[in-house]
């Protein structure tokens, strides 16, 4: 009954990115009954199943998908999904709304929380800057060598 009558809050969020994956943390709402906050409280009602709108911005379109974590992948505190993102240098926007068919009462939908993912370069300038001075040092030089030793041969002198 207090899941019922109570207002139940939108579930906090919490985005980040790991590599080419984008992990999303999805905490249990809070729910009000009687101007009384009923969080982390074992008779607070968390049996719910979330859907995860993921809005991909890249190129000035926007690409809208959708993901669902069911009660049984979360733990007390939070749900976790991992997300693989095929492209980078874009922008990933992601919203959560829950469900709970037990108490038959949906959440309110979260805000939404973005982040970019962009190409990080340091690992290509690193290679060019060992690259560049050996291919230097190996064709170069040998070649610049060659070209002096044709044109002024050894001599010996008697």
């Amino acid at each position: 009954i207090m899941c019922r009558k109570g207002k139940v809050g939108p579930p906090g969020l919490d985005i980040g990115r790991k590599e080419d994956q984008l992990i999303v943390h999805i905490f249990h709402p809070k729910v009000n009954v009687s101007q009384e906050t009923m969080f982390g409280d074992g008779n607070t009602c968390y049996t719910f199943d979330y859907t995860v709108f993921v809005k991909h911005y890249r190129s000035g379109e926007i690409l809208h998908t959708e993901h669902s974590v069911l009660k049984e992948d979360c733990s007390e505190t939070l749900c976790e999904l991992n997300i693989s993102v095929s492209t980078l240098n874009s922008n990933y926007c992601v919203s959560v709304v829950g469900k709970s068919s037990f108490w038959q009462v949906n959440t309110e939908t979260s805000k939404d929380v973005c982040i970019p993912f962009l190409h990080d370069d340091r690992e290509e300038s690193i290679w060019m800057l060992l690259v560049a001075p050996l291919l230097f040092l190996t064709i170069v030089v040998p070649a610049l060598v060659c070209c002096y030793i044709k044109k002024n041969p050894f001599k010996r002198k008697s």
